[in-house]
């Protein structure tokens, strides 16, 4: 067991290692709501705010493209309605908002704790590609420099990266580099159980990359410690 850290502090850990992050703010109203996204500039993303939905497509929890300060009231509201009919309105801690991130190839980077090797650190395509075709590399923590390109040439989805059928080559490069932001953030935090970014928005070469989710699972303290 242990506890989930809020979205907005997961984003900032990732913002400590130098990993570009969509700019994120949350809110607990309607009004609120409309506060962040005039803050931010339409058109917003809106998500569930939540440390027990994990996956807040599936109960209405992420409204995209909201483009209007209406809109992002109504965005609210319709949240909160559909929690209510699912029974789970107690779990909603509120939502947070970010700019649009359009464009790009989602990508997922993860760690998880392996009984025997330890922290594996894993990256494949994102979004809701990553349940369906299941295309993901593992590796050894800690990455040294060579490891990014290892893992990345593992994939089966890599053209989707490189270019494929004339479409533009994604920013690679950045994706190596946060790969190893990524690792250097888990070896001075061995206290994190479990880290996700999904998405991290690849965007056009030399254009960088954005990370638009992350979740962070905190080992429980022991007694002894």
């Amino acid at each position: 067991e242990g506890v989930w850290l809020p979205p907005e502090v997961a984003i900032t850990l990732l913002q400590m290692y130098g990993i570009p992050v969509a700019t994120t703010l949350s809110a607990t109203s309607a009004k609120g709501a409309a506060q962040a996204a005039k803050k931010l500039g339409l058109p917003v993303v809106m998500k569930v705010r939540s440390s027990t939905i994990i996956h807040k497509t599936d109960v209405g929890g992420i409204i995209l493209g909201l483009s209007s300060l209406r809109k992002v009231e109504q965005a609210f509201n319709s949240i909160v309605a559909r929690l209510k009919e699912l029974g789970r309105e107690k779990e909603m801690e509120g939502v947070v908002l970010q700019s649009m991130a359009s464009g790009g190839q989602e990508v997922i980077l993860g760690m998880s704790q392996d009984p025997v090797f330890g922290p594996l650190v894993m990256v494949g395509l994102g979004g809701i590609q990553v349940e369906m075709i299941k295309d993901v590399a593992f590796f050894l923590h800690p990455l040294t420099d060579l490891e990014p390109d290892r893992m990345l040439h593992q994939l089966k989805s890599l053209p989707m990266l490189t270019g494929w059928r004339g479409s533009c080559p994604r920013d690679v490069d950045a994706l190596k580099e946060v790969l190893l932001r990524f690792s250097a953030l888990i070896e001075d935090f061995p206290e994190i159980d479990q880290i996700e970014i999904n998405p991290l928005v690849v965007f056009d070469e030399g254009k960088g990359c954005t990370a638009v989710d992350a979740r962070v699972l905190v080992k429980a303290l022991t007694e002894t410690e």
